[in-house]
């Protein structure tokens, strides 16, 4: 991590709580990460500590399986933990789910808590010219997203004044960044983005944003490019297998995005993955 970065990967969903995914999932992150490149996606869910407490909202909560995590650590894999089911165990076991990442030495951003913006994003590299990369991450609470308080672990909202702040927050760090938004928005197994978040991405691009990647739909949605930047609205499901939630064939399908940079641009080449 933090190295030069030519190129890069973004993907939608991976879930899993059961070993026996684990094999297939492998196969997917040696594809993806060939050569090292590295691979930015959402781990949906969180480690489930002990007996902590399901969340009052939560009518399906998600326990990723342990071995996931050493799974992950294996290869060049950034993730976002910021979606609707980091929190389903409160606040002990989101805070034992970063410990873990942490231990395995997995970049993770997205959750925050008592104003602590920084952990919302992470820096993941340098391009050739030596500017930063960064990788922000938020969720809609409109889907079950908790936000973040003073006491508890929770998201940056999708709300365009709230990702200005933290925007300018990175541009004060260094004002050459290049800072990316991983959003956790949209209804589930909808086909099409909302026009709300369409116009917050677009004005998002106009503010600098470099691009703009959505997950949580587990569906494949339309993208843009929005003066010559990338608006993906929902990247699917890069890899999702639950006990619980039984996903039909049109949702275990993905979208991926390859990122190549260049002096003051990027060129985006996507492909479409089947679980």
């Amino acid at each position: 991590m933090n190295s030069n970065i030519s190129s890069l990967c973004i993907a939608g969903d991976l879930f899993t709580d059961t070993k026996e995914d684990l094999s297939v999932i492998q196969e997917i992150f040696k594809k993806l990460t060939e050569n090292n490149k590295l691979l930015v996606l959402n781990l949906e869910g969180s480690l489930r500590y002990k007996s902590s407490k399901i969340a009052k909202n939560k009518a399906i909560p998600l326990s990723l399986e342990p071995k996931l995590i050493d799974l992950i650590s294996k290869y060049n894999i950034c993730v976002s933990i910021a979606n609707n089911h980091s929190t389903d165990f409160g606040n002990i076991s989101t805070i034992y789910t970063q410990e873990k990442l942490k231990k395995a030495n997995i970049p993770f951003f997205g959750l925050f808590v008592n104003g602590d913006i920084t952990e919302t994003f992470c820096k993941v590299g340098n391009d050739k010219n030596s500017n930063p990369i960064y990788f922000v991450g938020c969720g809609w609470k409109n889907e079950q997203c908790i936000e973040s308080t003073i006491e508890n672990y929770g998201c940056l909202g999708f709300k365009y004044e709230d990702l200005i702040n933290v925007f300018n927050h990175i541009k004060n760090i260094n004002k050459n960044s290049r800072i990316f938004l991983i959003s956790h928005f949209g209804y589930e197994y909808e086909y099409w983005p909302l026009p709300e978040h369409v116009e917050i991405s677009r004005k998002l691009i106009d503010y600098g944003f470099e691009g703009v990647f959505g997950s949580h739909t587990h569906t494949i949605q339309e993208f843009e490019f929005f003066k010559n930047k990338p608006i993906y609205y929902g990247l699917g499901n890069l890899f999702f297998s639950s006990f619980n939630i039984k996903h039909s064939s049109l949702e275990t399908k993905g979208r991926i995005v390859n990122i190549a940079f260049s002096s003051n641009k990027i060129k985006c080449q996507n492909y479409l993955i089947s679980q």
